[in-house]
């Protein structure tokens, strides 16, 4: 008798096994999740360079103004930078100092006009922009400005850039025989 119910017992384990083996298992589905992804536009800055050809000697500082470069930012540049400003310019010039003595250019406190608004550089974008530079040594100098309202890489037909240069360190001692104000006009109509 015992050897039956065992048999019996091993029958009833193994038809159930067998039976959920064969049955279809029925998972719930999931309604899928509403996602709102905002479309974002990403367009690359729009950049033009205009070469620059303002060369000029004083006390024995060569200055050189090399091109100026006019970009109209993407949304996602504005964004990197924490800007609604809607261009940069930026003006790269080299200066050398050929003299004896250490000479300053005061680049720090340059002004660019555009469309006869005056703009401050952006000290933290620029580059090389400090006061002193030793004597017989030279180096490259960008100047970043931003542009509030830049609606094309040609929209204006010139800049002026305006800074000062000088002997003495102290800018608030500076005269007409031991410093220099520079104002120059930049054209922005031949492109690179």
């Amino acid at each position: 008798m015992k050897k039956i119910l065992l048999l019996c017992s091993a029958f009833l384990v193994l038809s159930f096994g067998l039976a959920a083996c064969g049955q279809e298992v029925k998972t719930p589905t999931k309604t899928p999740e509403k996602t709102t992804a905002k479309a974002v536009t990403t367009r690359k800055d729009t950049r033009q360079y205009f070469e620059q050809s303002w060369k000029q000697t004083w006390k024995g500082l060569e200055t050189n103004i090399k091109h100026v470069t006019v970009v109209q930012l993407s949304n996602a540049s504005k964004t990197k930078m924490k800007t609604k400003d809607q261009g940069v310019i930026s003006v790269k010039m080299h200066v050398k100092n050929t003299t004896d003595q250490d000479m300053y250019v005061f680049s720090d406190q340059a002004t660019l006009v555009v469309d006869g608004k005056t703009n401050p550089i952006f000290k933290n974008d620029s580059q090389n922009i400090t006061e002193k530079l030793a004597k017989n040594s030279e180096k490259d100098i960008l100047l970043i400005f931003h542009i509030p309202t830049l609606t094309s890489v040609t929209q204006y037909k010139q800049v002026i850039l305006k800074w000062a240069m000088s002997t003495q360190k102290d800018a608030t001692k500076t005269d007409g025989d031991n410093s220099k104000k520079e104002e120059v006009t930049l054209s922005l109509t031949s492109a690179k």
